[in-house]
């Protein structure tokens, strides 16, 4: 019988234990090293069954066997080789060593030192530390006596890579992470990657930025501080915003829920046209009474008797009721809203009275009556609009020759403007102060100019003291124009004449025909709603 047939009915019959083919294993493995001269013969030794019939395989049989025991020789000297091979490479400036097992490493002065582990992996030392490599059962620990390291860890494919310190074990999947050992406990934090923190049964997951202390009484540390010592901390730092961007992008923010809908707690809504010329303006408005003032028309106040946290209206048109809620600072609606079918506009026969209950009364403040008033006209006139900005023919303000004649101040702004009819002129003062944009906007639409408009071109950005006062004449009735102008394509051209000539020569300031920006709501759809 030929030694692969020998081979090869050994492998079938074989009876001994697993502990004892191992060894018999190891014999052989042991006698492949040395290169024993006698090597054929022992192997002969090895295999031999005491007496016992041997029945003869096939020649194939006998290779397959040769081929199966090649492979099981093999995997096990090349983790013979692993075990006694030399587990790291200690790197410092007198050159490099092997490191062994149980060995300790220890930096003393020397920052820096590096220890390359055989899969790749790189530890960097800091001063005063200790260190020493043990095998683990699925992998290699590296036990942190004391000190700090950097560990970039390589990709573990078959095991896993763990740092150990007294209180707590770290374990990695090809990552960078720093970790201290003092007496008073111990600190992980992540530079790239994840690593999982194990203190007692306390399981931890990090991620870059993130970092743990086993005491909480350790005073916490930027991670740039707790990394100066190394060589690569510029490196490191980069690495780790990288990491935080990538892991941002990583991050699906929900967006925030929408904010609740101001809501009135009970409103009604009746048809209501307005019956006759016999009542004022005052009628065909709405006003709410807030915990901080009354809303309603610009110019008009609401009634005295109006209770807290309430809105009432009498004969009131959409648009009147779009100005209100939506704060168009006008005494004409037309002026700021557009747009909407025809009986938006209609007072006479498209005329509501509107009554309506804030939930909260005592608190209910002007800016949430108008949202409220806003969800009314959306729920009970199903309301659609789009702010939108055209430009209108106005009149810019603009820094006159001589330039301003009022020197900057500070605090709130504020104006006050009075108009007094005296025989058959009108005299108008402007006092308090505002930046010229908010002094541009407080002059448009305002009596005694309603259907101008004005801008702020000036380049003056602070805020200043308004001091202005002018008067006009209104001209006898049949003259022409109206409203005090002779003029019946430009009805305010008096009080314009003389707002001009007074801006010039109290303020320093020169008025210029402009095209000025004009904010307007647009009603893109609206439906008359069922009285309820």
């Amino acid at each position: 019988m030929n030694p692969e047939q020998r081979l090869g009915e050994y492998l079938r019959q074989r009876t001994g234990t697993a502990a004892e083919e191992r060894a018999a294993l190891d014999r052989v493995l042991e006698k492949l090293r040395s290169a024993d001269d006698e090597d054929a013969e022992n192997f002969q030794q090895e295999f031999q069954q005491p007496s016992r019939v041997i029945t003869p395989w096939p020649v194939w049989a006998g290779a397959a066997a040769v081929v199966l025991l090649a492979v099981l020789v093999s995997a096990l000297f090349v983790r013979m080789v692993s075990e006694y091979a030399s587990p790291a490479v200690l790197e410092s400036a007198n050159g490099k060593r092997n490191i062994e097992f149980g060995e300790s490493v220890r930096s003393n002065n020397a920052a820096g030192l590096v220890v390359r582990l055989a899969d790749g992996s790189r530890v960097e030392m800091r001063a005063e530390s200790e260190l020493s490599l043990e095998r683990a059962s699925d992998g290699v620990r590296i036990r942190l006596q004391q000190g700090g390291v950097i560990v970039n860890a390589a990709k573990q494919r078959h095991g896993h890579l763990y740092v150990q310190t007294k209180d707590v074990t770290v374990s990695v999947v090809g990552t960078v992470f720093l970790v201290n050992a003092d007496e008073q406990g111990s600190r992980v934090a992540v530079i790239e990657g994840e690593v999982h923190v194990q203190q007692g049964t306390t399981l931890k997951k990090l991620l870059p930025g993130d970092q743990v202390s086993t005491n909480p009484l350790m005073v916490p540390m930027p991670l740039a501080a707790e990394i100066a010592w190394s060589r690569n901390a510029a490196a490191h730092m980069a690495l780790l915003r990288q990491s935080l961007a990538l892991l941002q992008q990583m991050i699906v923010v929900p967006p925030p829920p929408p904010p609740k809908r101001l809501e009135f707690e009970v409103a009604s809504v009746k048809l209501e046209p307005r019956p006759s010329l016999n009542e004022g303006i005052r009628s065909t408005a709405i006003f709410c009474r807030g915990v901080d003032g009354i809303v309603g028309p610009q110019g008009l106040k609401g009634p005295e008797d109006l209770p807290q946290g309430r809105c009432i209206g009498r004969h009131v048109n959409l648009i009147s009721l779009v100005a209100i809620a939506y704060d168009l600072k006008v005494p004409n609606p037309r002026l700021r809203v557009a747009g909407g079918p025809d009986w938006v506009t209609d007072a006479w026969g498209s005329g509501f009275q509107i009554e309506a209950k804030a939930e909260d009364v005592a608190n209910a403040t002007k800016e949430q009556l108008r949202e409220m008033l806003q969800s009314l006209a959306a729920d009970r006139f199903k309301l659609k609009v789009s702010p939108q900005t055209r430009e209108a023919d106005g009149y810019a303000f603009v820094v006159a020759k001589g330039g301003p004649k009022f020197q900057e101040t500070s605090g709130e702004e504020q104006l006050n403007r009075k108009a007094v009819p005296r025989n058959q002129a009108f005299e108008v003062t402007v006092s308090g102060k505002a930046s010229m944009k908010a002094f541009a906007e407080y002059m448009s639409f305002g009596f005694p100019l309603p259907d101008y408009r004005f801008a702020d071109k000036t380049s003056l950005t602070g805020i200043y003291p308004i001091n202005l006062s002018f008067s006009f004449q209104i001209p006898p009735p049949g003259e022409g124009g109206g409203r005090g102008g002779r003029n019946p394509d430009d009805p305010g051209g008096p009080a314009r004449e003389a707002l001009a000539r007074a801006l010039e020569e109290q303020l320093g300031l020169r008025l210029e025909r402009a095209k000025v920006p004009e904010d307007i709501i647009v009603i893109d759809h609206a439906e008359k709603p069922t009285e309820n």
